[in-house]
């Protein structure tokens, strides 16, 4: 059976505390439902077609970030253990992938931050050699960046200085 009626629908507030209740609260790894009639709130769903339902959720971090569900349009059915490990294994994955997204915007923010200080910020290596430097160091220091990775800290500090640093923070 066609089921694309309910493509772009928003289930009413009573489905979301049937959802929200049995997987936000950590209780169930996952929510199915053999048979859509039986649960007034997805009424709307069972007048579209959809006769069975498994939901699991998409958890990024410690939050719920929202719910892979899969329906089935043909007939109501029980949804088998195989069926359920394999929903929760793409769950999973979506899940890995929406963490590394988030994570790799906030690596972009953070790195757009740090690049753009007025102030000169350097990593470098245990052997003293310059691993990175922002655009600070040229008016501080007066090496470009790329100049000073291709250099280690005695082009900035004396000796003196530099035993202080290998002999107290390396």
């Amino acid at each position: 059976q066609d089921c694309s009626s309910i493509k772009g629908l928003t289930l009413p507030p009573a489905a979301h505390s049937l959802f929200n209740g049995g997987l936000t609260s950590g209780e169930a790894p996952y929510m199915s439902f053999s048979d859509i009639s039986a649960y007034p709130a997805l009424d709307l769903l069972a007048r579209s077609g959809v006769k069975a339902m498994v939901c699991v959720p998409l958890a990024v971090g410690d939050r719920t970030w929202g719910y892979l569900c899969l329906d089935d349009c043909g007939k109501n059915r029980c949804w088998s253990d195989a069926d359920i490990q394999l929903i929760q294994l793409v769950s999973s994955i979506i899940s890995g992938a929406l963490l590394r997204n988030e994570t790799q915007e906030q690596l972009v923010r953070m790195s757009a931050i740090v690049e753009s200080s007025p102030q000169y910020i350097t990593y470098v290596d245990l052997q003293g050699n310059f691993q990175y430097a922002n655009q600070g160091v040229e008016p501080i220091l007066g090496y470009s960046p790329e100049e000073l990775c291709a250099g280690n800290m005695s082009m900035i500090f004396n000796e003196t200085v530099l035993d202080w640093i290998y002999n107290s923070i390396i």
